[in-house]
């Protein structure tokens, strides 16, 4: 059977294409645009019959599910993926179902924004409906930065969540979801949260913890973990689920999103450390034909940190050689090289490589990850280093 796949120009600052997984690779302008992707499916319709569509990335869940209804594709279909790609609309569909979420609101106007965030108080998030990779996130602390927030939107706005700010550690959950059963699950723990890394430059990298650890919380995060699925009705699919503890060890519901997470950087510490292949995974389940082994899962705590990216002409950047010797190093991948110019972003997905360790504890794998964090160098043509 082929895979091809299909891929936006720019990907290299994602982390590049997986090596020994497709047969043929499309690169496109824009991969959310549906006129864009419903043209490419018609001239692969012309010599292939399309079994699936797989999206791998949050920005092209919803597109996948309109392409699946318009072709008549098995697989999430349009109205399916709306649930897990609006967040008003999964939260709201979680909330009915008992689960523990930030109290939200939608806002379409200034007056709305400004009456929206009086109602869930400060500090609150103002994120996108629609949003992913912290794009467009803002942590909002006061009626101050409230009116900086709202000079900005206007100049293009949208409908935004205005949502409550949750004080806690940040986990991810990823899971595969086969025939309507979970199963499996890999909790992982971010070094910072999201936010912080976007708003204090602090590194992106989490630590997922092994199968055998008997911490209490790791279970109450994979039950909380299914609730969501079932709430949702996803039944095939890779899913990617954040959430947030508390200080009294309150769980509460982030967002979910039904495709692989973190692309480049989550799949390589869930193979390391439980022997499972997210990619093939989330091929496998959309063509209704999976089964997880997981002979293969160690007691070894991995960990993954993403070296930043930049905006411009590379004039240096750390090369992998000068991490090798970092005890427990797995893999080490910089995608980027010197003369390459990038776009950069203030988002959780830019990233110009990452770094894979591995550890007999989670506190030995965060020290390897930050000693990694310290020695990475990147200067662009003006001389500003990241």
């Amino acid at each position: 059977m082929k895979k091809i796949l299909i891929i936006e120009e720019g990907f290299e600052e994602m982390g590049g294409v997986p090596s020994g997984y497709f047969d043929e690779v499309y690169v496109v302008g824009d991969i959310s645009n549906y006129s864009e992707l419903e043209s490419v499916i018609n001239r692969l319709l012309d010599e292939n019959d399309i079994k699936a569509i797989i999206a791998t990335t949050e920005n092209i869940i919803e597109v996948a599910g309109r392409l699946r209804t318009r072709f008549g594709i098995q697989g999430m279909q349009h109205n399916q993926a709306t649930a897990v790609r609006n967040k008003w609309i999964m939260k709201e569909m979680a909330r009915q179902h008992g689960i523990p979420s930030p109290r939200s609101k939608i806002a379409s106007t200034e007056r709305e924004l400004r009456a929206c965030s009086t109602t869930i108080g400060f500090p609150c998030i103002i994120k996108p409906i629609a949003g992913w990779a912290t794009i467009k996130t803002y942590r909002i602390e006061d009626q101050s930065q409230l009116d900086s927030f709202l000079i900005e939107w206007n100049n293009a706005p949208q409908p935004m969540l205005v949502e409550e700010f949750i004080t806690g550690k940040e986990f991810h959950v990823d899971s595969i979801v086969s025939n309507a059963e979970v199963v499996f699950t890999s909790v992982s723990e971010y070094l910072f949260n999201c936010l912080d890394v976007i708003d204090n430059q602090k590194s992106l990298g989490s630590i997922t913890y092994p199968s055998t650890s008997n911490d209490a919380l790791l279970k109450r995060l994979e039950d909380f973990n299914r609730r969501i699925i079932r709430a949702l009705g996803i039944t095939n699919s890779v899913c990617h689920a954040e959430m947030f503890v508390t200080a009294d060890g309150t769980i509460y519901f982030g967002e979910i999103a039904a495709r692989i997470g973190g692309i480049a950087v989550i799949p390589p510490i869930v193979l390391n450390i439980h022997g499972v292949d997210l990619f093939q995974a989330a091929i496998d389940v959309e063509l209704g034909d999976y089964t997880v082994d997981l002979s293969k899962q160690t007691q070894k705590y991995t960990g993954m940190l993403s070296f930043p990216s930049a905006i411009g002409k590379i004039m240096n950047i750390s090369s992998e050689q000068d991490f090798i010797d970092i005890e427990g190093i797995v893999s080490v991948t910089i995608q980027i090289k010197e003369g390459n110019v990038l776009r950069g972003g203030k988002d959780t997905m830019s990233r110009s490589g990452f770094i894979v360790v591995e550890g007999t504890s989670f506190e030995e794998v965060r020290r390897r990850l930050m000693e990694a964090s310290g020695r990475f160098r990147i200067i662009v043509e003006e001389g500003v280093g990241i």
